[in-house]
């Protein structure tokens, strides 16, 4: 990070070994998982912290963002304006979808 900002400077602090636990590797691991997890999902929330279900909205988020990126490409290629519209549509309830999931992270 060239200039990273409070929430970067909190993510690289919670991954100092000794915020980890040392049960076993399994655990370790997924300690550090969890905490880039939590990373990912703060573009979002706006801070470090994540529930059970969190890499699966993620996974929901990024996949409904692909959709709404495809469905903009067919809009912009699209000639007959009944078909435009109709791809508007979806586009608008893929949009309130995000929403909603980015609201339950």
């Amino acid at each position: 990070m060239n200039n990273p900002n409070k929430l970067g400077l909190d993510f690289i602090a919670s991954l100092e070994i000794q915020n980890h636990p040392f049960t076993n590797f399994f655990a370790f691991y997924n300690s550090y998982l969890d905490k880039i997890i939590a990373f990912n999902a703060s573009e979002y929330t706006g801070s470090l912290n994540s529930s059970e279900n969190t890499r699966e909205l993620l996974q929901d988020i990024q996949e409904i963002e692909v959709k709404i990126a495809e469905v903009k490409s067919k809009i912009k290629k699209e000639s007959n304006f009944r078909d435009k519209v109709k791809m508007n549509i979806e586009l608008k309830n893929l949009s309130d979808e995000l929403e909603k999931l980015k609201g339950s992270l």
